[in-house]
Parts: structure tokens; C-alpha cells; sequence
């Protein structure tokens, strides 16, 4: 678990991933934290429905393939979420992705949380840098990732690349 002023972040284990994506009032029961992040439907819902049983099968190394939630520690509500697109690659890259309720944005939560979770993997020995993709129109996805320190380093078609390094 990690903390930063007003976040706990913490990585879902199979099981309570698994619960939140199907159990949503077991987990918020289990838990203690009410979740109020981005909805969990659609290609999302595919993607960590698809993880549940790699996160089962990987336990000792299982937050490289979970979703990381964050939430507000004085509200126990759980506002957005972060995972690791894969596991660190040859070149000791680590991709991230994020998203937050709409509700909490620009209210720097997600920079917090982006920060707090890099620090902790460029302090993972098999972890060089962390890196993220955005689309070219999402401006706030950009400014998180530059307040967070990352520096673009690569352009395609429709998005760029940043980076931030050990």
C-alpha cells in the first residue's frame, strides 16, 4: 500500500479485483472504501475480467498485472484507478494507464497518483523507466504526465509517448 497526503493506493489481488468487477458491495463491505472511480463496463471491464485469473497465478509479483485503486483517505472513496499495461519488458520499460471520475478531475489526484506509483517502480530493481501513451487531444492526460515529471520522448500518428526515467 502506498500513501500520499490525501491517497491510499493499493494494488487489487485476484480476488478482490475479481469482487469488484462482480461483487461491487462485497468488495466495498470487505473493504471499507465505497468505489466511485471510472465505471468498470465496456472494454474495461474486458480488460480486468481477462487479468483476474493472471493476477490469481502470479502472487508474488501480481501488482504488475492488477488494477492499482486510489482513494481519498478522509472519504474512504475510492476515485480512480492505475495498472501496469505489462509486466517490466526486456528494456526495463513499465507502461501505465489511468483514469479517474470525472468528478475528481482536475483536482490533482491523478498526477498524485501517477508520481506516487512511479517513484515505487523506479525503485523496483527490474524497472529503468515508466512509460505512458496519450491521445494527441487528451490535454490533461498530458499535463498529469508533465507535472509528474515524464518528458515526451515519441510521437505517432495519433498520440505521444513520455517517459520518465530512474
Amino acid at each position: 500500500m502506498l500513501e500520499t497526503d490525501r491517497l491510499v493506493i493499493w494494488p487489487l489481488t485476484g480476488e478482490g479485483l475479481d469482487e469488484l468487477l462482480n461483487e461491487r458491495e462485497d468488495f466495498e463491505n470487505n473493504t471499507g472504501y465505497i468505489y466511485k472511480g471510472e465505471p468498470l463496463e465496456g472494454i474495461l471491464y474486458d480488460i480486468f475480467s481477462k487479468q483476474v485469473n493472471i493476477v490469481k497465478e502470479s502472487e508474488k509479483e501480481y501488482y504488475w498485472y492488477t488494477m492499482w485503486v486510489f482513494a481519498i483517505k478522509s472519504t474512504k472513496t475510492i476515485i480512480g484507478s492505475i495498472s501496469c499495461k505489462n509486466p517490466p519488458l526486456e528494456n526495463k520499460d513499465i507502461e501505465i494507464g489511468y483514469g479517474i471520475n470525472p468528478k475528481y478531475e482536475n483536482q490533482g489526484y491523478t498526477t498524485e497518483v501517477v508520481k506516487a506509483l512511479s517513484k515505487w517502480m523506479l525503485q523496483q530493481d527490474i524497472v529503468q523507466s515508466v512509460i505512458a501513451e496519450v491521445e494527441r487531444d487528451n490535454i490533461g492526460s498530458q499535463r498529469v504526465l508533465e507535472k509528474s515529471g515524464m518528458k515526451q520522448y515519441n510521437i505517432t500518428n495519433n498520440c505521444f509517448w513520455y517517459k520518465l526515467e530512474k
